[in-house]
């Protein structure tokens, strides 16, 4: 066990100072699986500055890399520094970029999205995502939603069902103005099948918008 807890900073310092791919890449997915050992590695990884060191890693040109920080932060998820992370403008916007990119890189897509559904009931993660500019916040799930992919559409339902929460008292106004409804009758009519787990999901996201 200390092993493992005393592996945890020197990787992190390496994914912020390595230029290497490769090294970024190893690092980013032993610290994902870490991550998910128990709480104490992953308060370990977030006190080592972890957050920042897989932020900087998601700017990468190189898309295993990207992918590899996207989920290594989707696994502090739901921290509280992590929560607090995107209750930034320019962190949820970067964050709706990765999570819209599904037709370049699904996998990456699918771990931004699943990150997001964990946050999205605290209100202010909620008003961060509805502040972003025109089209881009609630509209971009929204597309997510019609993307046909059963884990992605899965995860933005629960996204969607965390805005309820965290919208407040005009959430159902809000999401049917950003064009929720086209994009759930979407999903239940479209030709394409899509796993019960995320049709589930979506048939709750119907109900609580219609009760």
């Amino acid at each position: 066990h200390n092993q493992i807890m005393d592996s945890i900073a020197p990787m992190v310092r390496q994914v912020r100072h390595s230029q290497e791919d490769l090294v970024l890449f190893e690092c980013c997915m032993a610290l994902t699986n870490l991550a998910t050992v128990n709480h104490e590695t992953k308060r370990k990884i977030i006190t080592c500055k972890g957050i920042t060191a897989f932020e900087y890693a998601s700017y990468s040109d190189d898309t295993l890399v990207r992918r590899a920080a996207v989920e290594s932060m989707c696994n502090l998820c739901p921290e509280p520094e992590m929560v607090e992370w995107f209750k930034s403008r320019q962190h949820m916007r970067l964050w709706l970029l990765y999570s819209g990119a599904y037709e370049d890189d699904e996998l990456t897509s699918s771990a931004a999205t699943g990150a997001l559904a964990g946050v999205c009931y605290d209100p202010e993660v909620a008003k961060c995502i509805q502040d972003q500019e025109e089209g881009t916040g609630i509209p971009t799930l929204v597309v997510l939603l019609m993307s046909g992919i059963s884990p992605i559409i899965h995860r933005v339902a629960v996204c969607f069902l965390g805005l309820l929460e965290g919208l407040g008292a005009d959430a159902k106004q809000i999401l049917k103005e950003n064009g929720i409804e086209k994009g759930i009758d979407s999903v239940l009519n479209s030709a394409k099948p899509i796993d019960p787990p995320a049709k589930s999901a979506v048939e709750t996201l119907q109900k609580e918008l219609a009760s």
